[in-house]
């Protein structure tokens, strides 16, 4: 037995392909039960070819999975892995390169170098990638259904739009790594300067119809064990659970390009009698900042609370001669054009205007925020109006 630190399963799997001495290597997943027949019709399957393929075997859920309805319903349609689809002896290309039942020579891994485990240091598409490389090679998959392993494994619906959020960030990494980043999306979704302008507000319109639709997944998933679906419940469920998964592998999406995971940002209203404070941390992106100004400038109207914040500024080497003017500060407005000062983007390392609530978590952003500079901290022409506090020097 082999133990490392956890690195994803490309990883893992490449330590066990070093250490591989047999010709043939057959990868499971953590949660497969196996046939006690399964080696031997691996081996078999190999034998009976003239040429070097991987083997995919039926990995269906187990029966004890298959009380949960929602895991019933994934077994039964093609949401998941369609294992149900697959024909007995039929050829497959790169898709189907599902590693939770499969065995290929130890040569051909070898051959293309085993699993990116650098691009794909999660538990998702690292087995399409290799696919598509073993493809590349002339490598075919062949399904055999007589071998068998099961997935003994509970897929609650939250865990399904969770995967579904990863399966976005890893299609884009994969689509990248062959030259076509939009492979996996609609068109026009990912584009040659990014993403789609306006994904923020196709996420928008998705969100609260998703959201719904697991709210109901999840009441689905608490119905009694061995819950069972007509095909015409199945055929409706699966399609709803097709359109609402869009959502979070959108998100998923939009988080691998950003960074910014856009199902946890808050879409509530501010309770009344609050004010809204935005903070935007910007260094050496001026254009950027001058844009988040505009935005947030036009978006004020919609709110239903106050807005009170400004953007910060942690530092900039830009020129002075560009400037961001706090047009709603008139008082501002006219020193800027006496004294040509730089109200937003600092000219000066470690300068930033900005509005911090006095009793809230800001706090502790104003310290991370000094953490990740040189760590000194100097509170000047701090005044308090009302409830907030507004800091104009640190």
């Amino acid at each position: 037995m082999t133990h490392q630190a956890w690195g994803g399963p490309a990883s893992a799997r490449n330590v066990g392909l070093a250490l591989a001495a047999s010709p043939l290597v057959l990868l499971l997943t953590d949660d497969a039960v196996p046939a006690p027949d399964l080696l031997e019709q691996h081996v078999g399957a190999h034998a009976q070819l003239n040429e070097a393929c991987a083997v995919l075997g039926s990995f269906r859920f187990s029966e004890d999975a298959r009380q949960a309805p929602f895991t019933r319903l994934l077994d039964e349609t093609d949401l998941f892995q369609n294992f149900s689809a697959l024909q007995d002896g039929e050829r497959y290309g790169w898709p189907f390169f599902w590693t939770s039942n499969l065995s290929a020579p130890t040569d051909v891994f070898v051959s293309v170098g085993g699993f990116d485990e650098v691009t794909f240091d999660g538990p998702i598409c690292e087995g399409l990638d290799l696919g598509l490389r073993l493809e590349e090679q002339g490598v075919q998959v062949v399904h055999r259904a007589d071998c068998v392993a099961h997935h003994d494994h509970v897929v609650t619906a939250t865990s399904f739009f969770d995967r579904a959020f990863e399966l976005g960030r890893y299609q884009l990494r994969l689509g990248a790594k062959v030259g076509a980043p939009d492979a996996f999306f609609e068109e026009g979704m990912v584009t040659a300067d990014g993403l789609r302008p306006d994904l923020v507000d196709v996420l928008e319109q998705q969100r609260e119809a998703s959201e719904l639709t697991l709210d109901q997944l999840e009441q689905l998933d608490a119905q009694p064990a061995g819950t069972e679906f007509t095909p015409e419940q199945t055929a409706e469920l699966a399609a709803a659970v097709s359109a609402a998964a869009q959502y979070p592998r959108l998100c998923g999406l939009y988080f691998e390009h950003t960074g910014v995971d856009f199902r946890v940002v808050s879409h509530e209203s501010a309770p009344e009698g609050t004010s809204v404070s935005i903070i935007a941390v910007s260094c050496d992106a001026l254009a950027n900042t001058q844009r988040c100004i505009e935005s947030l400038r036009r978006g004020a109207d919609e709110l239903d609370a106050p807005l009170v914040g400004l953007p910060v500024g942690v530092g900039s080497d830009e020129g002075r001669e560009k400037r961001v003017v706090d047009v709603d500060d008139a008082h501002g407005v006219m020193r800027h054009e006496i004294i040509a000062e730089d109200l937003h983007v600092a000219s000066h390392h470690h300068e930033f205007n900005a509005v911090f609530g006095k009793r809230c978590e800001n706090l502790l952003l104003l310290l991370r925020l000094c953490l990740f500079r040189d760590g000194q901290m100097d509170i000047r022409n701090a005044h308090v109006l009302a409830d907030v506090t507004v800091i104009r020097m640190v």
